[in-house]
């Protein structure tokens, strides 16, 4: 091999050993096709509000949360915890599961930061899973010079929601500002 061939190919082995070859970290594309992106042909899985109220039956401790409810006895548990009310349709737990979210207490005036459901809906998720996407409006608080300085009424939005679909269920939470 003459000495000026055997150069060129000397470099262009440099070159393209530089182009990532041998990487410390993996190569990384940079914000193009999420995969939300990809698969938004997902389809929507049956969705429907059962029970929603702004207080609660009995007092609920802790702060706001969401629950998947499988079985007839959880359902039933927290259903008897949150209203007295049954809803039009029962549940039918071989074909389907409930949803609780909780909001957490908040005070009845727009004093204080909260959230608001804005939407909810549920979509296949891959080829195993549901996703149940919740979307929420967060509230900031109003001028506290304009509060009133007696004691507020509580309030503890929540909602129950029938899921026609036995998939796990992985719940994706999306917060939009006002």
């Amino acid at each position: 091999m003459k000495p000026v061939s055997f150069c060129w190919c000397l470099l262009l082995a440099c070159v393209l050993a530089g182009c990532g070859s041998e990487r410390d970290e993996p190569f990384d594309p940079g914000k193009g096709a999420t995969d939300d992106d990809a698969d938004s042909d997902r389809l929507r899985i049956t969705l429907n509000r059962i029970l929603h109220d702004d207080q609660p039956l009995l007092l609920i401790d802790g702060d706001r949360q969401n629950l998947i409810l499988r079985d007839e006895q959880s359902y039933y548990l927290y259903s008897d915890r949150y209203s007295d009310r049954l809803p039009e349709e029962e549940p039918d737990f071989d074909i389907g599961q409930v949803i609780l979210l909780d909001l957490g207490e908040r005070e009845n005036n727009s004093c204080h930061h909260r959230l608001q459901l804005q939407s909810v809906y549920a979509e296949e998720y891959g080829s195993n899973l549901a996703r149940l996407v919740v979307n929420l409006r967060e509230r900031e608080a109003n001028n506290q010079a304009q509060c009133p300085e007696e004691d507020p009424h509580l309030l503890r939005p929540f909602y129950f929601y029938y899921l026609e679909s036995r998939r796990p269920v992985v719940i994706a939470e999306a917060l939009n500002n006002e």
